[in-house]
């Protein structure tokens, strides 16, 4: 089975991609590393550079292609990634979206080092217009309306008021009961 972990900025994705992995063993990518290590040789903050991908599609693409070479070569693979649930994907999949408060979401995004001493608000407006971009930016490249859409999901979990463990489990129990679930370790 591929699991693929999408979600808001700050809703959990990349806490329960690692939490995963170590009760799976899976191999992970994540996308959201591929663009931090390049904004971070840019020079620039992670949110100017999604803005940047705007005038240049081929590089999200070249990132999305590796992304499906992934997806056709690794049948245990964790991909946290907003795009990659729309990805082709030869192997059982469980497409999970992870949901978030805003508030909530800008506190713990408000953690990340690159985000020390900005405020919730600032934190919010951010998320918000980097949701915007995304959106009219997935719509253009790949014509997908809403590629944040509960639809989209086998799985959809608001993790505003849960704990990384709860949230965990509850796909923990999801996968139990997926088709070709893998043992437990």
């Amino acid at each position: 089975m591929v699991i693929r972990v999408s979600g808001y900025p700050g809703a959990g994705k990349t806490t329960l991609c690692l939490r995963l992995i170590k009760e799976l063993g899976y191999d992970y990518h994540a996308a959201s590393a591929v663009f931090r290590r390049i904004a971070e040789e840019r020079g620039v903050s992670i949110e100017a550079f999604y803005t940047s991908l705007a005038s240049n599609p081929d590089f999200e693409r070249e990132v999305d292609a590796e992304q499906t070479r992934l997806l056709a070569k690794h049948e245990h693979l964790i991909v946290d990634g907003r795009i990659a649930p729309f990805l082709p994907c030869p192997f059982p999949s469980l497409n999970i979206l992870l949901l978030a408060d805003p508030t909530e979401a800008a506190r713990r995004n408000l953690r990340r080092p690159e985000n020390v001493g900005r405020t919730i608000e600032d934190m919010q407006t951010q998320t918000e217009e980097r949701i915007r971009v995304e959106r009219a930016h997935y719509q253009a490249l790949y014509g997908i309306d809403d590629h944040l859409g509960p639809a989209h999901y086998d799985l959809v979990i608001d993790t505003t008021a849960l704990t990384p463990e709860d949230v965990f489990e509850a796909v923990m129990e999801q996968i139990k009961l997926f088709p070709s679930s893998p043992p437990s370790s």
